[in-house]
């Protein structure tokens, strides 16, 4: 734009020149066409500025991490041949770990529309949102840059990557045995059977009298409390193995068919979140991606009282463990 503009003063400068050397209507006819030409390519801005439409997108929401995807920003100006570029800037900014890019790029708009491609960064878990903090309009010459409305932001979810072929841990060997004083088969109560439930827990005749499968509940035998617990501060790298071992044990135990509870520290604070399917499994992702981490922090089996009626899976970095 700074070219065009010294050319348009140097055809401005010979306009004069013209004007002064040679007296008679060529001259002013000359000048006074160069001279009205910005303000006749403002004029014919201005509708363009109205008209133009930009639109910023992704191809899907949310993505694994070291996948390809890209950000895809369009600019569409119908019936208009005023416009010669869109000059934009991008932000992208990362709310789990607080940096910030910026990119420039011009949207070429001789054919009326035009579409660019700004590369995802997905080396890392994260919440990505990419905003369009400057546009602005060019007019025909080049001379004018006229501020257009800016679309809104969109966010993307950089999401960890599980171990589909996981086992399924074997809660029935970590449960709680009878509470003292009771036998086992004393009290229990009927309930619709679980995914999970052993055979030697179902009431037969229950089962063949309403025609579905019926398991006892022990009320000395109960199923226990689930957690997974994460230790939530570190590097990029550390917090990407320890939310693979969280969406792999997460996974694992609803392939189970155990609902349970993901746990973690933030500012010091307990954070709990159910998860009882994939929808809650994503929720809670989303919350965990979506905070800012801390670098250091102390672990979670150091801040948690023991209590031996809860099976707890830790994820520290290391390994996922009970």
């Amino acid at each position: 734009m700074t070219a065009r503009r010294i050319l348009y003063l140097l055809v401005l400068v010979a306009a004069l020149l013209l004007h002064i050397f040679y007296e008679g209507y060529i001259g002013y006819f000359t000048v006074a066409c160069v001279a009205s030409l910005p303000f006749l390519s403002l004029i014919l801005t201005l509708p363009s500025v109205m008209c133009l439409r930009l639109e910023l997108r992704v191809s899907t929401l949310d993505v694994s991490r070291g996948k390809t995807n890209q950000w895809q920003l369009g600019a569409a100006c119908r019936g208009s041949l005023s416009v010669s570029q869109v000059a934009v800037r991008l932000s992208v900014h990362s709310d789990m770990y607080g940096w910030e890019e910026e990119w420039e790029c011009t949207l070429a708009m001789a054919s009326g529309a035009d579409v660019k491609m700004i590369p995802l960064p997905t080396d890392h878990c994260g919440r990505l949102t990419c905003r369009v903090v400057r546009a602005r309009i060019s007019d025909a010459l080049g001379i004018f840059s006229l501020p257009i409305r800016l679309p809104g932001a969109v966010s993307v979810l950089i999401m960890p990557v599980p171990d589909l072929n996981a086992p399924i841990p074997d809660l029935e060997a970590l449960m709680p045995s009878a509470l003292p004083g009771k036998q086992l088969g004393e009290e229990y109560e009927l309930r619709d059977y679980q995914p999970g439930d052993s055979l030697r827990v179902i009431h037969w005749k229950a089962s063949a009298r309403l025609d579905r499968p019926i398991s006892r509940e022990f009320q000395a035998d109960r199923r226990p409390k689930v957690t997974v617990l994460l230790d939530y501060f570190g590097s990029p790298e550390e917090l990407d193995i320890r939310l693979d071992g969280l969406y792999t044990c997460s996974l694992a135990l609803l392939r189970g068919g155990y609902g349970h509870e993901v746990q973690w520290m933030e500012e010091g604070v307990l954070q709990n979140c159910l998860v009882e399917d994939e929808v809650g499994l994503t929720v809670c992702l989303d919350r965990l991606l979506s905070h800012k981490v801390p670098l250091r922090g102390t672990p979670i089996r150091e801040q948690l009282p023991p209590e031996p009626d809860i099976v707890r899976f830790f994820v520290d970095g290391e390994e996922t463990m009970t």
